[in-house]
C-alpha cells in the first residue's frame, strides 16, 4: 500500500467548516480528527485516486481549528 499524504484545503461557511480532501493513491479507511467538539457529516472511509471528497464539520467554534487526517496508508511501513 502506498504512503502519500493526503491534501486537504478547509473553508470556513457560515455555518460549518468545508474539509476538501484528495489524493493521487487509494487511502483506505481515512478518518478525521480536530482539536474541538463537533460533528463530521462523514468519517472512515476510502478516498479513491483523485477522486475529491467534501466533508463538512459542524461546530460551534470558530477560531484555532486544526484538523487531521489519518488512514491505513500511514500506519503500514513500506
Amino acid at each position: 500500500m502506498k504512503q502519500e499524504a493526503i491534501q486537504k484545503k478547509v473553508t470556513k461557511t457560515a455555518s460549518e467548516f468545508k474539509i476538501e480532501l484528495i489524493s493521487t493513491v487509494l487511502q483506505k479507511d481515512v478518518f478525521l480528527f480536530c482539536n474541538e467538539t463537533g460533528r463530521f457529516s462523514d468519517n472512515y472511509f476510502d478516498l479513491l485516486p483523485n477522486m475529491k471528497k467534501v466533508v463538512d464539520f459542524e461546530t460551534t467554534h470558530t477560531e484555532n481549528i486544526l484538523f487531521k487526517t489519518k488512514s491505513v496508508n500511514s500506519l503500514i511501513r513500506q
